[in-house]
């Protein structure tokens, strides 16, 4: 599968945002997401099998992810860095804005994910939230953002451990590892370039607020499963 392929693959599945129910979009942008770490994974065992490496892309700030009126909502900031942390990126407030900072093809697969999850989020938002006033909507965004945060992680999980399941034998699994290490320096290298490049004041603290709507829209967002059948939410 070429870098194209892949991302026509995903992007089909993510054209299901158009869908009127919310948790089918949301499904559709995590298989996504599998497909995508698949890919990065089965890209480095090739270049590593075949000796020759490709031309590492520059590190650096994309353009902006998304950017408001006055101030960013701090729930979409909190999306967009847990869905750049599972790319290889790293998201950042800048101003009104959402900054996004990673390997330009990274960068791509966030925008799309980060599309895709805003509209998710906003469906249940409007479904469950409705008639309880702002401060229960915010909460509940925040919920259901920590669910999603959780089903990205697995995500890298699950496709981790299924290839692991796949090898046939002992060097195949050496070849694995040895390819997941090489992603994780490669993450790391984002990492330094924030260092090197970025400035960033301190971070501020959220208060937690409404308990009882962030339980709800975590509860929301833990509905939205990983790979496999599942029921409508009726919306």
């Amino acid at each position: 599968m070429t870098p194209q392929e892949a991302m026509a693959k995903a992007s089909k599945l993510l054209k299901l945002s158009e869908s009127s129910n919310p948790n089918e979009a949301a499904l559709a942008a995590q298989r996504a997401q599998e497909i995508l770490t698949r890919y990065k994974i089965d890209a480095t065992m090739l270049s590593m099998d075949s000796g020759i490496e490709t031309p590492e892309e520059p590190i650096g700030r994309g353009e902006t992810l998304e950017e408001g009126r006055v101030q960013i909502a701090g729930w979409k900031l909190r999306l967009a860095s847990k869905i750049a942390f599972a790319n290889s990126c790293r998201a950042y407030q800048s101003g009104p804005a959402i900054g996004i900072i990673g390997r330009p093809s990274d960068i791509e697969k966030v925008r799309y994910l980060y599309a895709m999850l805003s509209i998710e989020i906003e469906a249940l938002t409007k479904r469950d939230a409705k008639g309880k006033g702002r401060s229960y909507a915010t909460e509940y965004r925040y919920g259901v953002v920590a669910a999603i945060a959780d089903k990205l992680s697995q995500a890298k999980a699950k496709v981790a451990e299924t290839m692991r399941q796949e090898a046939t034998n002992e060097q195949g699994l050496v070849r694995l590892n040895k390819a997941l290490e090489r992603l994780q320096d490669k993450d790391a290298a984002v990492d330094a370039w924030v260092r090197q490049n970025m400035r960033f004041r301190s971070k501020t603290s959220y208060s937690r607020g409404n308990g009882e709507a962030r339980a709800a829209g975590y509860a929301a967002g833990q509905s939205i499963q990983l790979g496999q059948k599942q029921k409508r939410l009726g919306c």
